[in-house]
């Protein structure tokens, strides 16, 4: 339905399905029975496995099957150098934010 009103409205019909189930998701949650929370989640939880390990097997196979001419050995490790350190500086700036914000929680032990 709400696929169809996105539509008329001549809106994207995709975040109308978006919305409709984050707002459906959340009033749905508390009006079901406990044993059908625990289903829906052991459900939602098995799907999003499947679909993590769908995406490993596809980019195993695009591995596997790449042309290897067009690769760069430096630029790979380059880009590499710069996830973890970008990652790295991202962990450090975040932990001492919150250490400020809450310095009773990150003591060392």
């Amino acid at each position: 339905m709400s696929y169809v009103l996105a539509e008329i409205a001549e809106a994207s019909g995709v975040i109308a399905l978006l919305v409709c189930s984050i707002v459906l998701g959340h009033y749905a949650w508390y009006n079901m029975t406990h044993e059908a929370q625990v289903n829906s989640k052991s459900t939602i939880e098995i799907l999003a496995f499947s679909a993590e390990s769908l995406t490993f097997v596809y980019v195993g196979i695009c591995t596997v099957t790449y042309s290897t001419d067009d690769i760069s050995i430096g630029f790979m490790f380059f880009s590499i150098g710069i996830v973890m350190g970008s990652r790295f500086i991202l962990i450090y700036i975040m932990y001492n934010l919150f250490k400020l914000c809450n310095p009773s929680r990150f003591v060392l032990r």
